[in-house]
């Protein structure tokens, strides 16, 4: 009997300490002063991408897998944090790399005298892009590190940006973006909009 009201006592005791936890209202999501808008303007001249390394799968007249690489270049880039833009050459050094996949090739983008055959595809099956990047801030911008990022674009053109590891001051910085962009030949001029996180101040 009296092992049956100490195991009785005992029970309640534990759902009387868990009721709490259970019966809580959810957290709320706290407010950060740490995020702040992260904005980018680019400028660059489509050869970049076009100019880039060609590999046929399994050759040239047919073509089930084309990919393009090669490194990126662009004649301005800006990035905005919150109130501050930084500039290309001046702030930061810009490195990246990009990569196209084109699956089922099955006719060619061709302007005489500017584009030949067999350097960019006019039609295919599907296209994915990544690109793997970084940005190496200068003694100018007051940070003193290195942040890599990743963006990946597909078929549709929806192109996502995260930050993937950063150095020094920005070793904890988190970057969520997207990207659009506007085609005048020879020009590309694109935006990426999103969200920064533990910006250095």
């Amino acid at each position: 009997m009296n092992r049956k009201i100490i195991m009785t006592a005992i029970a309640l005791a534990l759902f009387l300490l868990a009721t709490p936890l259970v019966s809580a209202a959810p957290l709320k999501e706290k407010k950060n002063d740490k995020f702040e808008d992260f904005h980018v303007d680019f400028v660059a001249n489509v050869f970049t991408w076009l100019s880039g390394e060609h590999e046929f799968s399994p050759s040239m007249d047919k073509v089930n897998r084309l990919t393009i690489d090669g490194p990126e270049t662009f004649i301005s880039y800006d990035i905005t944090v919150g109130g501050n833009t930084y500039h290309q050459g001046v702030d930061f050094i810009y490195t990246g790399h990009f990569e196209y996949v084109f699956y089922d090739v099955t006719a060619w983008l061709v302007i005489p005298n500017v584009i030949p055959p067999y350097v960019w595809p006019s039609e295919s099956r599907a296209l994915h892009l990544t690109v793997d990047y970084e940005y190496e801030f200068l003694p100018a911008s007051g940070i003193e590190g290195t942040i890599q990022l990743r963006a990946i674009s597909n078929q549709r053109g929806w192109m996502t940006i995260n930050s993937l590891a950063g150095t020094g001051d920005l070793q904890n910085v988190q970057i969520k973006a997207t990207a659009s962009g506007e085609e005048v030949p020879p020009l590309y001029f694109a935006t990426h909009d999103g969200w920064v996180t533990g910006w250095p101040e």
